[in-house]
């Protein structure tokens, strides 16, 4: 397709929702939010957060930290 039609589209997506009332856009809200996310706000990965909890243990997970040996006390490799 063209960029033209890419552009006409848009643009007349954009001025159709503009027209919309508040409860229009909350109802396309709603859906596309149940399409992407099916099991509510709940159902979604974050992939940062994965491997954290991988890694919990009852307890806690904090690692034990090194104590930096550099003269400044917190160095970016050491910390």
């Amino acid at each position: 397709m063209d960029r033209h039609y890419h552009h006409t589209l848009i643009t007349a997506l954009i001025e159709t929702i503009a027209s919309w009332t508040d409860a229009d856009r909350n109802r396309l809200a709603s859906m596309l939010g149940g399409h992407c996310y099916p099991g509510g706000p709940v159902d979604r990965q974050e992939p940062s957060g994965v491997e954290p909890l991988r890694r919990w243990r009852p307890g806690g997970a904090t690692p034990a930290l090194l104590v930096c040996s550099c003269p400044r006390g917190r160095c970016r490799i050491c910390n």
